[in-house]
């Protein structure tokens, strides 16, 4: 073995010192310039290939960018359209594992003026009191800061008995309460008046109880949450009625159109439920509704500051006595603060500060306001507290942000979301995600009874050996029991389907955006086919240099043969002279395409946003893109070579040596 593995070597060794000969003999030949442009041609191919990849990676991912930089990974939908059960779904998201936020959203196409400007525009309720919201937006500002959204009266404690608020929102309606602890509670009302009384529950109690509402078409039963209000129910007049923790508690104001009744508890342990009356919201400009609920042994006094001159002659100071309700409309503290896209900013011409109308026609055409009072025209007037740029020129021509509550007072479509926005830790594990979303939204499945059923056979074994052999009917029916308290499962609501049930509609960014990302994958495609027929081209043109150099060469060939070289010797020695203008082609065209992509990086190729949606031509290198590329020039150059490779291995010698003669 040795010695073959010798004679090997050293025939591997004569083909790289032919190659290498043949190669440098080339530049006293007429040959040279055949190969040096061939060399170029490959070269300049594979520039224009790394180049092309690098560009369309770079509009790729500068629109993922773009595009997620703001707006969720995926968005939850009610099968109706709307989501008015947002809070529950909020919920039971933040037991998901891969979910790192989920938060409501409205988003309604709307029309911006000021100052007889105007401009379509995408209207888009955040929860600006969310820190991922904030935190999301906070690197897209230009001037401003996304909580200056927040839209919630700011009420607290500013001495003994006296209980400030700043800056009351006006043209909503708020429940504001001081517990018996003293703590200070604010809760807003969205809901439009209706012809049957509605009904809902807030709680001060310090401890989650059980409540029931009467006087309804059928008995609803809920688990109080301290500060958490109930959905509302409709009720019959004059019959509602309150049960908490098996007592039945008197109201304290008959029930008419839509109202809370406030649960709380007096010094001597006994409950009491008092009644606010909550008018549908008006305008930003119009007196805010407040109903104070005075849960304390003392009166405690109200001041309501920072009204707007404009807002009329209300008081500004109100008293509270002591398990009382108290209704006051309050001066228009602030106007709701609006986000413009950058775009859209300059478009209107609206500056941090500047007041904004934000009007939609289509509440008058039926069907389109689907949930929401027909027939309300939606027009409202906003400040402009911040600018934002994305980059992206169809959101920053458009997007207009507002506050989640400033929405549902605006959109007059009650305390309802259009979608929970949810994002994400793995964005490209989309699949697993959405399922996993769906799961826990979805009744208990099949799925989910064959991932609990090894932990529930494990339970069963374990309860059997803990009883004994019934000797009698009751024995039986106690470890039946048994067996049924300890064996098992259900999921959130606790029901039981056969099969995968979806109550809501999950898409993710991928299907949102598919349209886009699609037609970027098709031109990437045809633009890396266009130019990979260049590369093909500049390779295949290798071959006439060699068939050149086999010409040139076939004295020698033959002499090479005629010595005892063969034919496999021949072959891979114009191989390797061929394959070395391919490398030196190819790495050359590497180092230019890295070079024109890094000089374009640096100095920013100016693009129209109106036409191509990014102010600058985004490069984005990849090593993958870049090994693509070279494996491409060297896989065609390799054909090309051979071709010729294998015309010089098939001379015949004698043909060769008469011409020498």
């Amino acid at each position: 073995m040795a010695p073959h593995n010798q004679a090997r070597k050293s025939d591997r060794l004569l083909e790289w010192f032919l190659a290498r000969r043949l190669l440098s003999s080339q530049r006293r030949s007429y040959v040279f310039l055949v190969s040096a442009i061939s060399r170029w041609g490959l070269a300049f191919g594979v520039a224009s290939l790394v180049v092309i990849f690098s560009v369309t990676s770079g509009f790729e991912e500068v629109f993922r960018e773009k595009v997620l930089g703001l707006y969720p990974h995926m968005v939850v939908i009610g099968r109706g359209g709307d989501l008015p059960e947002w809070r529950e779904v909020r919920e039971r998201l933040s037991r998901v594992g891969g979910v790192v936020s989920a938060t409501p959203a409205t988003y309604d196409e709307m029309m911006a003026s000021h100052r007889g400007r105007r401009s379509g525009s995408i209207v888009k309720g955040v929860d600006s009191a969310a820190p991922g919201v904030v935190a999301l937006a906070e690197p897209f500002m230009e001037e401003g800061h996304p909580s200056a959204l927040r839209g919630e009266p700011e009420c607290g404690r500013s001495g003994p008995g006296t209980v400030a608020c700043a800056g009351m929102p006006g043209g909503g309606t708020y429940v504001v309460a001081v517990a018996a602890s003293g703590e200070v509670l604010s809760i807003p009302a969205f809901e439009e008046d209706a012809e049957i009384p509605r009904l809902r529950l807030i709680s001060l109690l310090e401890d989650e109880v059980e409540a029931e509402l009467g006087g309804v078409l059928k008995q609803e039963s809920f688990v109080l949450a301290r500060h958490v209000p109930t959905r509302y129910v409709e009720v019959v007049p004059g019959s509602a009625q309150v049960r908490v923790e098996g007592r039945n508690l008197a109201l304290d104001a008959p029930v008419a159109g839509n109202a809370s009744a406030v649960v709380w508890r007096r010094a001597d342990r006994s409950l009491v439920a008092t009644v606010c009356r909550e008018p549908a919201p008006g305008a930003a400009s119009d007196p805010a509704h407040v109903c104070i609920v005075n849960a304390s042994d003392r009166p405690v006094r109200w001041e309501f500051s920072g009204a707007r001159e404009e807002s009329g002659g209300l008081p500004e100071v109100a008293e509270a006595l002591p398990g009382r309700a108290t209704e006051v409309r309050v001066r228009a503290g602030r106007l709701p603060g609006v986000i413009l896209g950058a775009e859209l900013a300059r478009r209107i011409e609206a500056r941090v500060g500047d007041e904004v109308r934000l009007v939609s026609p289509l509440m008058n055409v039926p069907g389109v306001a689907a949930g929401r009072r027909p027939g309300r025209a939606i027009a409202d007037t906003f400040v402009v507290v911040g600018v934002i740029s994305l980059g992206f020129f169809e959101y920053d021509s458009k997007l207009a942000l507002i506050d989640f509550s400033a929405a549902r007072r605006f959109l007059h479509q009650g305390d309802m979301a259009r979608w929970m926005e949810v994002r994400v830790q793995d964005l490209f594990a989309m699949k697993e995600e959405e399922t996993a979303v769906g799961r826990m939204l979805s009744r208990f499945s099949l799925l989910d009874v064959a991932e609990s059923m090894p932990p529930l056979a494990e339970k069963y074994t374990r309860v059997l050996d803990g009883l004994t052999r019934p000797q009698t009917a009751g024995e039986v029916i106690g470890n039946l029991s048994a067996v049924v308290s300890q064996v098992k499962f259900s999921n959130v609501e606790g029901e039981l389907s056969m099969g995968y049930d979806r109550p809501y509609r999950i898409i993710s960014w991928e299907e949102m955006n598919e349209p886009l990302f699609a037609s970027m994958k098709r031109q990437r495609i045809v633009l890396s086919l266009f130019f990979l027929i260049m590369v093909v081209v500049a390779a295949f043109n290798v071959v006439s240099s060699q068939t050149m150099i086999v010409r040139e060469k076939s004295g020698d060939i033959s002499i090479l043969k005629a010595m005892g070289a063969s034919d496999g010797q021949v072959r891979r020695v114009f191989l390797l002279q061929g394959l070395t203008i391919g490398v030196k082609g190819t790495l050359l065209g590497l180092a230019v395409g890295v070079g024109l992509c890094g000089l374009l990086s640096l100095v920013g190729f100016p693009l129209d946003p109106k036409v191509y949606f990014v102010s600058e031509l985004p490069v984005h290198m990849r090593a993958g893109d870049i090994a693509l590329a070279a494996v491409v020039a060297l896989a065609s150059a390799y054909i090309a070579v051979s071709v010729a490779a294998r015309q010089a291995a098939r001379k015949d010698p004698v043909e060769g040596l008469r011409e020498l003669e």
